[in-house]
Order: structure tokens, then sequence, then C-alpha cells
């Protein structure tokens, strides 16, 4: 009877060790997920939840050391009785777990913390340095982000800077175009005019003329296809424009009538109307 009843002591006292541990790790791992990356947090509350997974609370203080910064429990008191374990990120120490039983004994006796304390103390420390190892990739990555963020806004302003240059180099080429048209108009074409009325119907006269006035018209989509022409053809083509027939630009430029049929057959394939139903006069013309 009395075996038996013993038996009945020893199994409470076990369910009633497996309660403790089974509330602390419920709170171990609330704790963590409250802080989730703060580690001074978690490692703060953390030592003063550990006396209680002990089974003298009141005589138990916790020191946790992590990254050169001391955690410690209420009442902290550093005794001979004392089991501590290394906290560790890939196998190299970044701290330590250390929990110090204030009991009467006069030396250190490993024995005084029962096998499941020592269990869950290694738990602890193992745990610990997983949640530092998280919380410096979590740190890195923050650190990353806001370099990131600064290069960004760096790069906007870059942008709009940019953006700033061209618009005043935009400016200044239409003013310069202004400046040009109105030299044109009042300085130059009025001399052609004259000249026109004096000697009459001229091509290379009417040919300057328009070379003139293209001048301060949408030149860069003229200059981009004519960048495609060879020097002759682009010679044909001004001479085209002004209204001259093949025949009369082959003896302008003392050509025969094949050879222009074969630059105008050539100068249709480079500005993409080849096989295509589309005067090329007038399509020279539509390009100022």
């Amino acid at each position: 009877m009395k075996a038996k009843t013993n038996q009945i002591c020893k199994n409470k006292s076990y369910i009633m060790v497996l309660q403790r541990e089974l509330q602390f790790l419920n709170r171990f791992s609330d704790i963590i997920e409250k802080n989730n990356d703060n580690l001074t947090g978690i490692c703060k509350d953390v030592a003063q939840i550990i006396p209680q997974a002990m089974r003298s609370p009141t005589h138990t203080s916790v020191k946790i050391n992590i990254n050169n910064n001391e955690y410690l429990s209420s009442s902290y008191k550093i005794t001979p009785h004392k089991y501590e374990r290394q906290i560790s990120i890939e196998e190299k120490a970044v701290g330590s777990l250390a929990v110090f039983l204030d009991i009467d004994g006069d030396e250190f006796e490993e024995s005084i913390f029962s096998i499941e304390e020592k269990e869950i103390i290694n738990y602890i420390s193992e745990r610990l340095g997983r949640v530092t190892q998280r919380c410096r990739y979590h740190i890195k990555l923050n650190e990353t982000r806001e370099l990131l963020k600064e290069k960004n806004k760096a790069l906007e302003v870059k942008n709009i800077t940019l953006s700033e240059i061209m618009k005043h180099i935009e400016l200044n080429k239409n003013q310069e175009k202004e400046k040009i048209q109105i030299y044109l108009e009042t300085l130059v074409l009025p001399y052609i005019e004259k000249l026109k009325f004096e000697i009459g119907s001229n091509p290379y006269l009417e040919l300057i003329e328009m070379s003139l006035k293209n001048l301060t018209s949408s030149e860069d989509t003229l200059l981009k296809k004519y960048s495609i022409l060879s020097q002759r053809e682009i010679e044909i083509c001004n001479l085209l424009k002004t209204g001259m027939s093949s025949k009369d630009v082959g003896k302008k430029l003392t050509l025969s009538s094949q050879t222009i049929d074969k630059h105008r057959a050539n100068i249709r394939k480079k500005l993409g109307i080849s096989g295509k139903k589309e005067n090329m006069i007038s399509y020279l013309k539509s390009i100022r």
C-alpha cells in the first residue's frame, strides 16, 4: 500500500512538472510571436519567465547575455549553483544563458538541476540562437530595403534633373528655331522672291527656297528620312519636289531617264513605299 501511495505521488509530481513545462513553453512561444523581430524585448521577457519553469521559482535567477547585452530576471542574484548554456548561431557563440539557484549548499552541484530543468534551459538557449539569427537576417533585410529606397530616391532626383535638362534643351532648340525662322522670313526669303521676279522661274532657286523653309519645319523627321539616302538620291528628291519630271531631272543632272528611274526605285525602297500605291512626289512633299 505504501509503495502504491509513493507511486501515485511520483505520478502527480511528474504530471505537475509536465504542466509547468507546457505552460512555460506556451508563454515562451507567445513572447517570441508578440515581439516578432525585437530581440531586446524577447530576451527581457524570457528572462522573467524562466524561473517559473523551475521547481523553485522564488530562488531562481536568470542572466541572458547576447551581443554583449545583458538581460536579468527580477531579484537577480549570482550564486554558486549555476547551470549555463552557450547561445550559438551556426556553432559560433553569440552569448549565453545562465540560471542560478539560491539554495543551501557550499559548492556547486550540477545535479541540483533536474533533467527536465536542464532540457528546458538547453531548449531555450538553442531557440534563442535561432531567434537571434532570424533577427539579424531581418535587420540586414531592412538595411538593404532602406539602402534601395535611398538609391531609388537618388535615381528619381537624377531622372527629374535629366528631364529638366531635356526640357531646357528643347526650349533652347525651339527658341533657336524661331530665331532662324525670323531671320529667313525677314532677310533671306524676300531676296529669293526678288530673284525669282527678276530672273523668272528656276528649279534650283525654288529648291533653295524650299530647303530654307524646311529648316524651320519638323527637321528631325526630314533628316531621319533623308539620312538613309545617298547624296545623289537626296538631290533627285529635292528636284522632284519642285515639280520637275524624271526627264527634266535627268537633263539637269546630265543623267539618262533609265538612271533616274533606277534611282527612284531605290528611293521608294529605302523610304518603305516600294510596292505601295503611293505617289512618291506627294510622299516627299509630306516629309516636313
